[in-house]
């Protein structure tokens, strides 16, 4: 068993949120199982999290479990959720038992942890992945640039003519034009003008460094 960030069915792979999320705003965690559902009634899954940086909203059984009936155990920062498939049996031997969804506390300080404490499919102990045993929530943060880099813009290992082609291209744009393209905007300051210009041209005919 483990966690996941892209709700499409099973593992994806996907541990830590690709921006850094606000406040209020939702993110959902998948649980997946990659064997022994089959012919199993029913599942139970412990989460663990930081009450200051998340708060828990609500959760669906889906795919292998899909109307599963959920009973829900609350304690500080951990949650129980235990599922049932009434006169039911699971059909699959793996995919996705269920969507938790999360909220973006007020408080949050801008990365999070959520983790899966432990797992049971019927009366059996799940193995939990140690890749897969939790997910990040934010904490991304930008790598800097040499000026070589950032003017790369066709990936080539040179700030040549083709570089220059893509940067006249959107030259003028601002946030919020068609043709704005925030790469070009070397000094992030909105807009694509003269002082991106002489960035541009200041390494112009260098290789990437």
């Amino acid at each position: 068993m483990g966690l996941d960030l892209d709700t499409t069915f099973g593992d994806q792979g996907l541990r830590q949120t690709p921006e850094n999320p606000v406040a209020g705003d939702k993110i959902e965690v998948e649980i997946f199982v990659t064997e022994g559902a089959n012919g199993e009634g029913g599942f139970q899954a412990e989460f663990i999290w930081d009450v200051q940086e998340l708060s828990f909203s609500g959760f669906i059984a889906q795919d292998v479990f899909a109307g599963a009936m959920t009973l829900e155990t609350v304690g500080d920062g951990k949650r129980t959720l235990s599922n049932a498939l009434f006169g039911g049996f699971a059909s699959k031997d793996s995919g996705s038992v269920g969507l938790a969804t999360f909220e973006v506390a007020e408080t949050f300080s801008g990365e999070a942890q959520i983790t899966l404490a432990s797992g049971t499919l019927g009366s059996n102990d799940l193995t939990i992945g140690p890749g897969a045993a939790y997910v990040v929530i934010g904490g991304n943060r930008d790598v800097p640039l040499t000026p070589q880099q950032a003017s790369d813009f066709d990936g080539d290992g040179t700030i040549g003519f083709g570089d220059f082609l893509q940067f006249a291209s959107g030259f003028g744009a601002a946030e919020g034009d068609a043709n704005y393209d925030s790469r070009l905007d070397l000094d992030k300051d909105g807009s694509v003008g003269f002082t991106d210009f002489l960035s541009f041209a200041a390494v112009f005919g260098q290789p990437v460094e």
